[in-house]
């Protein structure tokens, strides 16, 4: 009862985040079209929804994960996901703000994201313009780590 109440709660946060995100892009149909494509895969990977998660991936697309062995191709990322998706558990980061550079038919997206356990996390999606529509050529996740404290992690992790 209380993951179904949290369940919820990040949905409506999501849900909340998208529409301010929306009127960042007012008369922009590009930015309105690629932030569709990311909102639906936050969405996907919340709901543990393999089809609206990696719908939006281009073949041969890549996905960098947080740990250094996690560089994975799209066929490889879809099995990773699959283990969880098939026990319904997804994951929920919220988007809060987003920086876009679109540059002809590719682009660039930034986002500030929230996790209710990893608190501010960082995607960054380069996409491609096809005749389909925007579609993400890798997606890599990461937890900003602030210069004063980047020696303190490091050390940590070696």
């Amino acid at each position: 009862m209380i993951m179904r109440q949290w369940m919820a709660g990040m949905a409506l946060m999501a849900l909340a985040a998208t529409a301010v995100l929306a009127n960042e892009v007012d008369g922009d149909e590009d930015a309105r079209a690629i932030y569709s494509v990311l909102d639906r895969m936050h969405e996907g990977a919340s709901k543990a929804d393999m089809d609206a998660y990696l719908g939006g991936f281009d073949d041969g697309a890549l996905f960098v994960g947080t740990a250094p062995e996690e560089v994975w191709s799209l066929s490889q990322f879809r099995e990773f996901v699959t283990h969880y998706f098939a026990r319904g558990k997804g994951w929920t980061y919220v988007p809060e703000k987003r920086t876009l550079v679109i540059k002809g038919d590719s682009a660039t997206v930034v986002e500030r994201l929230r996790h209710a356990r990893y608190g501010e996390c960082r995607g960054v999606a380069h996409m491609i313009r096809r005749k389909s529509g925007w579609r993400i050529l890798s997606y890599g996740l990461s937890f900003p780590i602030p210069n004063d404290k980047a020696l303190d992690v490091i050390s940590r992790i070696r």
